[in-house]
């Protein structure tokens, strides 16, 4: 997996200048305390919302009180490979957020941005393990910044299955950056707590959502091919159950397809390439501007020729690296294939970019180290600039998918208010019953808050008729 990373790969910051630049890093990780402040009030203050939220309560309240249609649900997960989606983390997520917090989606959204930020954690731990700890700080400002304010954040709202994915993501790279340090690096000889944390992390990627076969494939054939480069049948062994995984993934996924309907669509060339050039406008930021994506392509080139210009003699950086990319491409490859173009499918996508560019801007921070080391004093200025001008370009829209949630539930809360009311003063209040409403779903579970979610969170009795009112009633 490559030799121990040369002092380019761990660029030293040290002396006054490394002091200053530190000094600078800590205070914009404040900053973006302070900037994520007003999204996180927006979020603790957005209500459940009807559409999703009901119906995802109505599930949990019904296993909550009849354990028997749990254990049935957890029968025909695993057990069969019956039709529908299989995201089992998700059902999971939410049955111990209804348990925990109960009916207060302040705390749900809450924990929400606690996941986040264990994400964020453990792919600031992966980069730092890659290029040296306590060095090369403004590359884990730009990985942050990238990661916490891109205008795509799923969190917004509490049905987001993404945030699983990215959660394990960011465990699965601690893992594999672990195993590319110096020490490590030999699968067969790796402690089995670093073990367990590969095969925890494969299992919460297999159970997040369907897209995530994509990443425990190339995680296997990553493994697989380590084992037989160095004739380890330890290692192999150890890769078996990673590998037995992705199996079950791959046909559970299958069977799931057959008769997928939510968020995709058929394949058709003309569907992929306007999905990845969809894609490329929004995950470079093309679309936003182009102060921001070039930098980007460029330092993403850089770490490619960088790669490619020291083989065969590889740095242990080098095969991280090399594993980020081959993530990236997988879950690239699944989300422009036939999914939707809905904004918080690729969410997944954004800290694995943000990892590849802070790997590329570390490695040329030492190689500006080297040279000379006021260069990398430029090079922090830049990116000070850079980290700036991106949060400028995004920062609007970034608030405006926490205030949108907030407002749009905001409304909701009013309508069923004001029903309320009226149905408490005795008005007949009534919905109609037609699937081929284009606003059946609302509808349904505007029922289903006030006849099953409110008496069970409330004890208030009221219900919403499913016909018009009889001839002369009010």
């Amino acid at each position: 997996m490559g030799t121990a990373p040369s002092a380019a790969d761990r660029p030293d910051v040290g002396g006054a200048g490394g002091a200053s630049s530190r000094l600078v890093v800590w205070a914009m990780a404040g900053l973006a305390a302070l900037l994520l402040l007003p999204a996180f009030l927006y979020s603790i203050r957005t209500e459940f919302a009807l559409v999703d939220d009901m119906a995802d309560w109505q599930v949990v309240s019904g296993w909550i009180s009849h354990p028997g249609l749990f254990l049935g649900w957890c029968r025909e997960t695993w057990l069969t490979f019956s039709p529908g989606r299989y995201r089992p983390l998700f059902e999971l997520n939410t049955l111990g957020a209804w348990v925990l917090w109960g009916p207060r989606p302040g705390w749900h959204h809450a924990a929400r941005w606690g996941l986040k930020l264990l994400a964020l954690t453990g792919f600031l731990a992966s980069l730092r393990l890659a290029v040296g700890r306590d060095r090369a700080p403004w590359a884990a400002l730009l990985l942050a910044y990238l990661f916490l304010f891109i205008p795509n954040q799923p969190d917004a709202r509490l049905a987001p299955q993404e945030m699983g994915t990215v959660f394990f993501l960011a465990w699965l790279n601690l893992v594999v950056a672990r195993l590319h340090t110096a020490h490590t690096s030999n699968l067969a000889a790796v402690r089995g707590g670093w073990l367990a944390g590969l095969y925890l992390a494969c299992l919460g990627l297999s159970w997040a959502k369907e897209t995530n076969v994509a990443v425990l494939a190339w995680v296997t054939l990553w493994f697989l091919g380590w084992s037989a480069a160095h004739r380890s049948w330890r290692a192999l062994w150890r890769t078996l159950p990673v590998a037995l995984l992705t199996l079950y993934t791959v046909m559970r996924v299958a069977t799931a397809a057959r008769s997928a309907e939510y968020g995709v669509n058929a394949f058709t060339w003309v569907s992929w390439r306007g999905n990845l050039a969809w894609l490329g406008r929004e995950l470079l930021q093309t679309g936003t501007s182009w102060g921001i994506a070039l930098p980007l392509i460029l330092l993403l080139c850089g770490l490619v020729v960088s790669m490619l210009r020291r083989r065969p003699c590889p740095q242990a950086a080098d095969g991280y690296a090399l594993f980020v990319w081959g993530e990236l491409a997988g879950l690239l490859l699944m989300v422009s294939v036939s999914w939707l173009q809905v904004l918080r499918y690729w969410y997944p996508l954004v800290p694995l970019l943000a990892l590849l560019v802070a790997l590329a801007l570390s490695r040329l921070h030492g190689a500006l180290t080297a040279r000379r080391p006021v260069y990398a004093e430029w090079l922090g200025g830049g990116c000070f600039l850079f980290v700036a001008y991106f949060v400028v370009c995004n920062l609007h829209a970034f608030y405006a998918q926490y205030a949108v949630q907030e407002h749009v539930r905001t409304v909701e809360q009013a309508v069923k208010t004001d029903i309320g009311a009226r149905l408490s003063d005795g008005a007949y209040i009534f919905v109609h019953a037609d699937q081929a409403d284009p606003n059946w779903e609302f509808i349904q579970s505007l029922k289903l808050y006030f006849s099953d979610y409110l008496p069970a969170t409330t004890g208030a009795e009221l219900s919403l008729a499913v016909s018009p009112p009889p001839a002369g009633q009010a």
